[in-house]
């Protein structure tokens, strides 16, 4: 393993050797072989005894492969087996490079997503700002219109008082506190939200 520049590690009661930078873990025993027991009991078990052989596994989920003692000694089946854990490790690479860029991809789409919810947000509240003050503006000039004409018929029908014209002045200070290009100021209605006024 050394030789290729490889190395073994052991990690919380696992073994792993780390292949191309990848961690696959491995396991070495020796081989068991089932035997019939009918003495121990009245029904039949199964003892396992060692048998000598050693076995070398390699594991991802479940045991993936295995290289076992047999007409050639699993010393004879280094190259093979390290050969075999280059190409694993190059895959698990490859694969983790896809699922890294898959992560990326998806987190740039729910980036944009809430992007896209935090633009629509802004846009509708912008939308709901400017209609509010567009009602604002024509409320402003329907009070103008009707102040102006009180005070056309007040005048026509000789009527007019220092009372109304007193009311005039205070319609017309209350229409610029409501117009929100004037938004005059007014010692008793600046705390009130002229947005909700109906």
């Amino acid at each position: 393993m050394e030789a290729r520049g490889h190395h073994v590690i052991v990690e919380e009661n696992k073994t792993f050797a780390v292949v191309l930078e990848e961690k696959l873990e491995i396991y070495v025993r020796e081989k068991s072989t089932q035997v019939l027991n009918k003495e121990r009991y009245s029904w039949q078990t199964r003892d396992l005894i060692p048998n000598g052989k050693l076995c070398f596994r390699y594991y991802r989920y479940s045991p993936e492969k295995e290289w076992v003692d047999n007409t050639l000694p699993i010393e004879d089946k280094i190259p093979h087996i390290i050969a075999y854990l280059e190409v694993k490790a190059t895959e698990e690479k490859q694969a983790r490079r896809e699922r890294e860029e898959w992560h990326r991809q998806y987190e740039e789409e729910q980036r944009k997503k809430r992007e896209f919810q935090k633009r629509k947000a802004k846009e509708l509240a912008d939308f709901k700002t400017m209609l509010t003050l567009s009602n604002r503006y024509q409320k402003a000039i329907e009070l103008r219109n009707y102040i102006e004409t009180v005070k056309s018929y007040s005048i026509k029908s000789g009527s007019i008082s220092e009372e109304l014209q007193t009311w005039i002045e205070w319609a017309k200070k209350k229409a610029d506190w409501f117009d929100p290009f004037t938004n005059a100021p007014d010692e008793y209605l600046d705390d009130t939200d002229k947005n909700n006024i109906n």
